[in-house]
């Protein structure tokens, strides 16, 4: 069974509608489950502020979109397991979101596919629009989020890529770049099935990114010693000492440079670390403990303002 939405006009099965997700068929494929699905975008306030200075990619000329419906969708978040070995985790958007994830990053690389309306992300300093048949790789480590919204037909996935997933030349072009968006209209006319197989062969094909574009993260690579402070010293005071800076100077340079504060980014790979456990089949409790929370509650808590999904949700996704 293949968890998306049916195409409208398509010969395939019909949709069987459950309490949380329409399902279709997809007749021979193995391939069990991959996340799709969309959050919404008005222009809402990010952080109480208008959404000023959108980075907005040139609208696809209209195109036949497999992927569309006119009936109403139920408001979703949903992790799934695409059972594919390219992926790590996959992740389901439909209809509308009032509220947004916190800033976070991801150990992985991250490709977003919008099918219909728009989705709009900040990405560290960056606002930007993706529009259906268009392609969003955000780079692993880069701090982003999804903004808020009130429009309700939309429909996205987020693919989390294996580390072997891309070729390694690919991997290094990535670093180079906060993000990449490239145009990829023939998604709209392709098969949920052979979603995944067409964005592995997209990249591979264009190893070196040409056809793609972003904006340079040599910010990153100038910064990087702010990172590995953090990672050496326990204490943000004592990540500050060993650069020379005051605290309050380090989490103002430190904030500048990656988006958020060295503390936020510190619970960001520790909640990392517990994606991990959870994929591996370790007990929510253990992985709470092993993440560093003193209690599974704060643990949750905490996992679901930045990932959108309860800990024992996004566990379920992936052992099943």
């Amino acid at each position: 069974m293949f968890s998306t939405w049916p195409a409208t006009g398509s010969s395939r099965s019909g949709p069987t509608r459950s309490t949380d997700c329409w399902s279709i068929s997809c007749a021979g494929s193995e391939t069990a489950r991959i996340a799709l699905a969309g959050i919404a975008l008005a222009r809402i306030a990010l952080d109480g502020q208008a959404l000023e200075g959108l980075e907005e990619p040139p609208v696809l000329s209209q195109r036949t979109n497999r992927h569309s419906r006119t009936t109403p969708m139920p408001n979703n978040l949903r992790y799934d397991y695409a059972g594919d070995s390219r992926l790590l985790e996959g992740a389901d958007w439909i209809g509308r979101r009032p509220g947004g994830l916190q800033l976070h990053y991801h150990e992985e690389a991250q490709v977003s596919v919008i099918w219909n309306g728009h989705r709009d992300y900040r990405i560290g300093a960056h606002l930007l629009r993706l529009h259906p048949g268009q392609l969003l790789i955000i780079p692993r480590l880069r701090p982003h989020h999804a903004l808020p919204s009130l429009q309700g037909e939309v429909r996205s996935a987020e693919f989390y890529l294996a580390p072997d997933a891309l070729p390694a030349v690919t991997r290094q072009v990535l670093e180079a770049f906060d993000y990449l968006i490239a145009d990829a209209p023939e998604l709209l006319e392709t098969a949920p099935c052979d979603v995944i197989a067409f964005i592995a062969a997209r990249m591979a094909e264009d190893r070196l990114l040409a056809g793609w574009c972003g904006p340079s993260a040599s910010h990153l690579t100038a910064d990087g010693h702010l990172l590995e402070a953090v990672a050496r010293h326990d204490r943000v005071c004592e990540a500050a000492a060993a650069l020379g800076f005051s605290r309050e100077g380090f989490i103002r340079i430190f904030s500048r440079s990656f988006g958020m504060t060295p503390h936020a980014y510190r619970i960001n790979d520790r909640l990392n670390l517990g994606r991990r456990l959870l994929r591996d089949g370790e007990t929510i409790s253990d992985t709470a403990y092993a993440a560093g929370f003193s209690d599974q509650s704060h643990f949750g808590r905490t996992f679901l303002r930045l990932f959108g999904a309860t800990p024992g949700q996004f566990q379920a996704a992936h052992t099943t």
